[in-house]
């Protein structure tokens, strides 16, 4: 298992496992063929080279921990690309959301607010009263308000308390 409190071994581990669940990897293989039959059989080994569909139950949780752990790097175009890309791989999906959240994290850190801000509405639009709506909602107040625009911010943050009613979110929002 890996130490949470060493994310740059973390990092490297879930990249490797991205790496090897990859869709569209190429990957040499020996495969083993027999000729011939009884004690006159022969096994011929070739190379052979396969491309792989991907294993998506390694490789979207592999890849949703790789672009975390970016995060807690604060390696944010990393973090952004590996968010993107599990939004792209797996739109349908419960963490496609969650996708968004950190790619507008990662790009809130990059100081490219406007971008920033329209993920965290599309999660905000969705009308879910949970943590991740409330905490998208926190965001878009901090992103205003790096922007300078402290009014339109501070409309935005006290609705984290009137709209989501959670202390946790609420208390960051004051």
């Amino acid at each position: 298992r890996l130490k949470l409190d060493d994310p740059r071994k973390a990092r490297d581990h879930f990249s490797e496992a991205v790496a090897r669940a990859a869709p569209g990897r190429k990957e040499k293989t020996e495969n083993s063929r027999n000729k011939g039959s009884g004690k006159n059989k022969n096994v011929h080994h070739e190379a052979v080279e396969k491309t792989g569909d991907g294993d998506d139950k390694v490789y979207e949780p592999a890849l949703v921990r790789l672009a975390e752990t970016h995060a807690a790097l604060l390696e944010w175009e990393a973090s952004e690309r590996r968010n993107e890309e599990i939004h792209k791989r797996f739109p349908k999906t419960a963490i496609a959301t969650q996708a968004k959240f950190g790619r507008g994290w990662a790009l809130e850190n990059l100081r490219k607010y406007d971008d920033a801000i329209a993920l965290f509405r599309e999660v905000v639009a969705l009308k879910e009263r949970d943590p991740l709506s409330a905490r998208c909602q926190l965001h878009i107040g901090e992103c205003l308000f790096g922007q300078k625009k402290f009014d339109e911010a501070f409309i935005e943050l006290v609705r984290v308390q009137t709209t989501y009613r959670m202390p946790e979110w609420a208390a960051k929002a004051l």
